[in-house]
């Protein structure tokens, strides 16, 4: 099957759902975005245990690193995607910018089209740039949330 714009639509409209889902906390739309066995690769950012492989870990990493924010506001802006398509598979690769963290970057994607429609499997961040370390409460995690996550 060859691409077209509804594919290319609907693989853009998956990463958008990603960003806001995270970004709003909406952690229960989270699992019908990914294949079950989807990775998911932050070590760019979040240091070298950030490798999750599976829903559940990719999802649980999500939510656990994201979680302590109070706010909704827009974190992650995506832009200058170029997705290339192989039959039932897509490469994609997107620029990034986390505005609260300072986060510069690209995001590289794979997904992969099903029954339920396009779906990631593979998710891996390349930080450019970021500030050093996190910000401290109220714009970063409150001191217990970093207590409770320090690695």
């Amino acid at each position: 099957m060859t691409d077209t714009t509804a594919d290319r639509i609907a693989v853009d409209e998956l990463l958008a759902r990603y960003t806001w889902a995270i970004d709003s906390k909406e952690w229960d739309d989270l699992p019908a975005l990914f294949v079950p066995q989807a990775t998911l690769d932050y070590r760019d950012l979040a240091g070298e245990s950030a490798l999750y492989e599976g829903l559940e870990a990719a999802t649980g990493f999500l939510e656990a690193s994201l979680g302590w924010r109070d706010d909704a506001v827009p974190w992650h802006f995506f832009s200058n995607g170029v997705v290339e398509f192989d039959g039932d598979t897509a490469r994609g690769r997107y620029y990034m910018h986390n505005r609260h963290l300072t986060v510069l970057g690209r995001y590289f994607v794979d997904c992969v089209r099903t029954t339920e429609g396009w779906r990631i499997r593979n998710l891996t961040l390349r930080a450019i740039t970021r500030r050093e370390p996190l910000p401290d409460a109220p714009m970063g995690p409150p001191a217990e949330w970093k207590a409770a996550n320090a690695q």
